[in-house]
């Protein structure tokens, strides 16, 4: 064997090393990819959570929230700011959680549970009121998400009925 063959042999020995190389950094950079989006996706759902956490975070909170939404005008005025920035708070996390479930990184099944909560919410008075005079500050495509959602048709009670129905 001469040199020119050993020194082919060495090419296609580099020539195979990079290309493994090449097909392990494709790996490592998808398997990076998909922990990114797992990620991203449960940050969006531990937002959610607190989110709706914080509705319930003490018994004044929890009847500012149920109140916003049954009875907007019987709370005095501190109280109806309370409530209006926790809406805006809420929604504010829910468009973040609408545009990671478009690019595919929130799950979709989990996704369905949120939106039939907002199709819920949409149902008071107060939140409709709220949302045609503040929806201007959210994105078009979440705009566009929310307003049908609020048209959507279901056999959802609104959250009046919901909590009498809690009762009895």
């Amino acid at each position: 064997m001469n040199w020119e063959a050993i020194g082919a042999i060495g090419e296609v020995l580099g020539a195979a090393g990079v290309i493994g190389t090449l097909a392990y950094l494709a790996f490592q950079i998808r398997q990076n990819s998909e922990s990114v989006r797992l990620n991203a996706g449960q940050t969006i759902l531990t937002s959610l959570h607190e989110a709706l956490l914080s509705a319930a975070a003490t018994p004044q909170q929890a009847r500012v929230v149920i109140l916003g939404q049954t009875d907007f005008d019987s709370l005095p005025d501190d109280e109806k700011i309370q409530f209006l920035v926790w809406i805006f708070s809420w929604f504010r996390v829910l468009e973040t959680a609408h545009l990671y479930q478009k690019r595919g990184i929130l799950d979709s099944e989990i996704w369905t549970g949120h939106v039939v909560h907002l199709r819920q919410v949409m149902k008071s008075s107060a939140i409709q009121s709220w949302w045609e005079i503040r929806k201007i500050f959210f994105s078009e495509s979440f705009q566009a998400f929310v307003d049908e959602a609020a048209l959507a048709e279901s056999s959802l009670l609104n959250p009046r009925e919901m909590i009498e129905s809690i009762r009895t």
